[in-house]
């Protein structure tokens, strides 16, 4: 792939980058796509420290063979799983950081849920958590989120929020520490 997958998956890297994330941190990529940042990811983190999730093998085995270099591959171990009810905890490490890229914005509410309570028991406790959503200003049936624009927020506090309320008329992304994760 290239020009704007390309641009988007360097984007995301500044921005975790820019954010303190270090070849040490364990990273979790949720709905990992084709490997959109994680072909820039997976080299930049230490061995074992790139994971992802997403409900479509067949993702997951293009973005494999077809964004990463078997040899990266076999030095790197990033870890892949298949789950479409964000089974968390069939990876095995717990995350420094996390980002949901493009995901909240084709789920329904009751999904949007089972990410967040799944996560915030999986997730190492003061993880680093990055989404990005849409927002309208007309109420949604399925998902209306109540937000101010590019602000902070955890993944309980967003989760809480989700049972109503109006938003802008534009694109948000949002970032927060992940309280009371499970030790």
């Amino acid at each position: 792939m290239g020009g704007l997958w390309n641009e988007m998956g360097q984007l995301q890297f500044d921005f975790l980058v820019k954010q303190g994330l270090r070849p040490s941190h364990v990273f979790l990529d949720i709905a990992r796509s084709s490997l959109r940042a994680g072909r820039l990811l997976i080299p930049y983190l230490a061995p074992g420290n790139y994971l992802g999730i997403d409900k479509h093998s067949e993702v997951i085995e293009s973005g494999k063979a077809n964004e990463i270099g078997a040899d990266v591959l076999k030095a790197q171990r990033p870890e892949s799983v298949v789950s479409d009810c964000f089974s968390f905890e069939k990876i095995s490490k717990r995350p420094d950081f996390c980002i949901a890229e493009s995901l909240f914005t084709h789920l329904d509410k009751r999904d949007i849920d089972l990410c967040f309570k799944n996560l915030s028991a999986f997730v190492k406790p003061g993880c680093k958590f990055f989404a990005s959503f849409l927002e309208t200003s007309i109420p949604i049936p399925q998902l209306v989120v109540r937000t101010a624009s590019a602000t902070s927020f955890t993944p309980a506090a967003l989760w809480r929020l989700l049972a109503g309320g109006r938003v802008g008329s534009r694109g948000t992304s949002g970032t927060g520490v992940i309280p009371g994760a499970k030790s």
